[in-house]
């Protein structure tokens, strides 16, 4: 990751930012229907964190790293498993996947 080319950087660290969580929870008080956004906020945030975390240890990168694969291969399987569900619809796109 290289990390002087940022593209809209300052967006996407606002739009993960805690107080949108906060916000989300507090004003739709746990709604189901923001659970899957809330979800992807916090992704974004640890990974946001692993590569640009200035105080971020290796231990905690690595532990950040495991995380998010893990929990998008459980998604993928899951979406994979579903015969109701298909990867191009209800998964992220194939390339933004095999570049985390």
């Amino acid at each position: 990751v290289n990390r002087d080319d940022r593209q809209n950087f300052e967006a996407c660290v606002r739009r993960s930012s805690l107080k949108v969580s906060e916000l989300m929870r507090t004003r739709l008080r746990g709604s189901h229907r923001t659970l899957g956004t809330e979800t992807m906020i916090e992704l974004n945030r640890e990974f946001m964190t692993m590569f640009f975390g200035k105080k971020t240890t290796l231990a905690t990168r690595i532990e950040r790293a495991g995380h998010i694969v893990t929990f998008l291969r459980l998604w993928r399987l899951d979406v994979k498993g579903n015969q109701q569900l298909r990867l191009n619809a209800n998964f992220m796109p194939h390339q933004s996947f095999n570049h985390i």
